[in-house]
């Protein structure tokens, strides 16, 4: 959540939650999904061309997006040492 906090400030600090009478927190929380999906989609096209879909550094464990499923090599909630669990 930490990311989305820091959005949030960031679009608040730029005003731009005043451009769509949108609550800035709103906004953090609709671009973070975003990447979630876009995610998703680069994973899905992977598998589509019969390549390795698993995420790759820095990308949340299996969708979850840091609501828990941390990586059973290393721990982190964000695997560093590409070993999917």
């Amino acid at each position: 959540m930490e990311f989305e906090k820091e959005l949030e400030a960031l679009i608040n600090k730029h005003s731009k939650e005043n451009e769509s009478n949108t609550p800035d927190f709103i906004l953090a929380q609709y671009v973070s999904s975003c990447l979630a999906a876009f995610s998703t989609a680069t994973q899905q096209r992977e598998t589509w061309y019969g390549r390795d879909a698993r995420p790759t550094h820095n990308t949340p464990l299996n969708g979850d997006h840091g609501h828990g499923g941390a990586c059973k090599v290393c721990g982190d909630m964000v695997c560093m040492c590409h070993e999917q669990n």
